[in-house]
């Protein structure tokens, strides 16, 4: 029963977060902050709390204002118990994920890139390539550039597309570069492809249905 009431407690957890969160964006236009809301957050509130608030990791030596439930504390809060949980395990890959994930949610580009630059580092024998970590790289340089899609970026999501072809978040930032180059009809069938698998209520099947419209 325990069990249960924890993992109901930090799916909740994971919804409230990401709805208080997602609430500077609602209005917004920037395709950026709206793509890391969908994606990001609900994986980042649960694996926060799973991570930070899980009994049986062993007791860290916080500093006071860090310490309580993370449903009460600020993003602040959460990302300097992070941070401290990083320091004592520089080379927990899960850790650096979760800061990447953290930073990239509340806008820190910069330092997200440095954080998924990390895992990239640490998993660098893996096979196959961590695909989440060189997705968020890629962002993270785009975001620096204003929407940008610079060549180092294309040739992240390239490496991305040739292990997963069906990556979302690489697929819609790699049309975004054909845009950008003037290849319009290469980022159309990228649009296609994407919009032919999400339901019609999906925000981002919205986001699409209006690029479609702009490219007849």
């Amino acid at each position: 029963m325990a069990e249960i009431l924890v993992w109901a407690f930090s799916a909740l957890l994971a919804f409230a977060v990401a709805y208080w969160m997602a609430a500077p964006f609602r209005e917004a236009a920037q395709k950026g902050p709206l793509l890391a809301v969908f994606f990001v957050v609900p994986s980042v509130a649960l694996a926060l709390y799973l991570y930070l608030g899980n009994p049986q990791t062993p007791d860290q030596p916080l500093s006071p204002r860090l310490e309580g439930a993370l449903a009460e504390l600020p993003p602040a809060a959460i990302m300097a118990r992070l941070e401290n949980e990083i320091r004592l395990r520089p080379k927990d890959v899960e850790g650096w994920r979760l800061l990447a994930r953290l930073r990239t949610t509340v806008g820190d580009h910069t330092k997200a890139g440095d954080a998924w630059q990390r895992v990239l580092e640490l998993t660098a024998d893996a096979q196959p390539i961590d695909v989440e970590a060189q997705v968020g790289l890629a962002q993270a340089l785009i975001e620096q550039d204003g929407g940008v899609v610079n060549e180092v970026a294309v040739a992240l999501l390239d490496g991305v597309l040739e292990v997963d072809g069906n990556n979302l978040l690489a697929q819609f930032w790699r049309a975004q570069s054909w845009v950008q180059q003037g290849e319009g009809d290469k980022a159309r069938a990228i649009w296609q492809n994407l919009r032919a698998h999400l339901p019609d209520d999906a925000p981002l099947a919205k986001m699409l249905d209006q690029q479609l419209s702009k490219a007849n």
